[in-house]
């Protein structure tokens, strides 16, 4: 059998973990699990060019976004490795469609494993878009869509 490369995106809602939990139902132990995630940075959003306090606050929100996500991240890895799984995980800040195409290029991903948001009205799917239908047009490799 022929291991896997599978990227598996999550954020921090319960559809990561029940993503991840079905993932492990259908991956084979010697499959490299990758998730993914990436947080927000006030600096991703804004062109500002700030000083003084306004800088500190910001950078301060960006140091907690990158800390609960390397929390996020260790806490699902640890649970995969405990089920016996090879994982690791990349963190990363910006625009989550690009930074997704990018890995999934350097990474060399078979195949993606990942949940769809349900959160999202109409109105807002269509103007923003949803990351699994991104995903799900622009990359050339399997996808798998976990409701």
């Amino acid at each position: 059998m022929e291991t896997r490369r599978v990227l598996i995106p999550i954020d921090n809602t319960e559809t990561a973990a029940h993503v991840i939990k079905f993932a492990s139902t259908i991956l084979n132990k010697g499959d490299e699990i990758i998730l993914f995630h990436v947080y927000s940075s006030v600096f991703d959003q804004s062109n500002l060019i700030m000083t003084g306090e306004y800088q500190e606050a910001i950078l301060a929100l960006t140091d907690e976004n990158q800390r609960v996500a390397q929390e996020l991240l260790k806490k699902h890895i640890q649970s995969l490795l405990d089920m016996g799984y090879n994982a690791r995980g990349i963190i990363q800040s910006g625009n989550i469609k690009e930074l997704i195409d990018d890995t999934i290029q350097k990474e060399k991903i078979d195949l993606i494993v990942m949940g769809k948001r349900s959160g999202l009205n109409p109105v807002h799917r269509l103007l923003l878009g949803s990351v699994s239908s991104h995903v799900l047009n622009s990359c050339h490799v399997p996808v798998l869509i976990v409701p």
